[in-house]
């Protein structure tokens, strides 16, 4: 990971610290007492070796972002693995309906076509 995380995820994905702000802000706005945003990207690389002979080489790529929200004692979760930020503004404000609305605590899954897939009630 490169030493300035925040420059990394601003130059590849245009997520700088006022497009996140915002996010926070006024994606959230409502009865949120509390949000977090947590970004991953990750590469992993293996080459196996036999004999001084390169007999696989693979790489791995994972990315994704979640926003968690708060409401009095209410949680709400959901995450994404395409960091566009109109995918993080759907996840958002899933995370605050589900922390707003909730008897309970929850889940979300986004697709790739933005949209909210499985819904995880949490006890």
């Amino acid at each position: 990971m490169p030493a300035h995380p925040e420059r990394f995820f601003a130059d590849r994905f245009g997520l700088n610290a006022g497009a996140m702000e915002r996010l926070l802000g006024s994606t959230l706005t409502g009865r949120v007492d509390h949000a977090d945003l947590f970004l991953e990207y990750r590469i992993s690389e293996e080459l196996v070796l036999e004999e001084g002979a390169v007999k696989k080489a693979s790489r791995h790529v994972s990315q994704g972002a979640g926003v968690r929200a708060q409401s009095g004692e209410r949680t709400g979760y959901a995450h994404t693995d395409d960091l566009a930020l109109p995918n993080l503004e759907e996840a958002a404000r899933q995370a605050r309906a589900i922390a707003d609305r909730s008897s309970a605590s929850a889940v979300v899954a986004m697709g790739h076509d933005g949209a909210p897939h499985d819904l995880y009630r949490l006890a």
